[in-house]
């Protein structure tokens, strides 16, 4: 298989994300609310991710993840595109490494406004 052809494979992949929803009554540092699995497709921007969140949740969210060899306790923050394709290359690593895909942990909670 050429290199275009590996690459066209690799950007028209899906992306498994394993969402957790915070519940906004929970410790900041707890996890409630419920999970879920969604797939995206891997091209997808940091804003277009967002709007999907938003429309699944109806309200703003912020986003963290998990690295892949790491527990909830070390969240990273995802804020833009660059974040986000990082995170991606961690996992894909990860996976090549143990010949086994990962699901990207990430976990949502809703955005307060400091006024209201």
């Amino acid at each position: 298989m050429s290199e275009s052809e590996l690459s066209s494979l690799e950007t028209n992949r899906q992306i498994p994300l394993q969402l957790l929803w915070q519940n906004p009554s929970s410790r900041s540092d707890g996890i409630g609310g419920f999970t879920r699995v969604l797939s995206v497709d891997r091209s997808i921007s940091f804003s277009e991710l967002m709007v999907k969140f938003g429309e699944l949740c109806r309200s703003s969210m912020r986003l963290r993840c998990t690295l892949p060899t790491e527990d909830l306790d070390v969240l990273v923050s995802i804020n833009c595109d660059e974040n986000l394709a990082n995170v991606i290359e961690e996992y894909d690593r990860v996976s090549a490494l143990t010949n086994k895909e990962m699901k990207i942990r990430a976990l949502l909670s809703p955005i307060y406004s400091l006024i209201e």
